[in-house]
């Protein structure tokens, strides 16, 4: 008899009463208590910088650009004997 549970309190069902601790409550129309909250709107932060703005940093932008002037590449007439002799004709004129 080492194997039984009579010795346990509570062990054993006890179809005498039932225990609970719930309310008693109407099942047609049943009233819950559900749980609440309280929004808490977060706190805005302190604004400490831009992490994006790199105007403090000396050399962080490139220099600007100097435009200058275009050179005209196919313009050869500052070169000495790049262009073309001038062709001679002799003109005939016929009386």
């Amino acid at each position: 008899m080492n194997l039984t549970n009579e010795d346990i309190v509570g062990s054993k069902p006890d179809l005498c009463k039932f225990k609970t601790n719930r309310q008693s409550c109407n099942p047609l129309c049943p009233t819950y208590k559900l749980q609440t909250v309280e929004y808490i709107p977060p706190p805005i932060p302190k604004f400490i910088r831009d992490n994006m703005v790199d105007s403090d940093i000396d050399g962080a932008k490139p220099k600007k650009v100097k435009e200058m002037a275009m050179r005209d590449n196919f313009n050869v007439g500052d070169i000495a004997g790049a262009k073309p002799k001038p062709v001679h004709m002799r003109n005939m004129v016929h009386d």
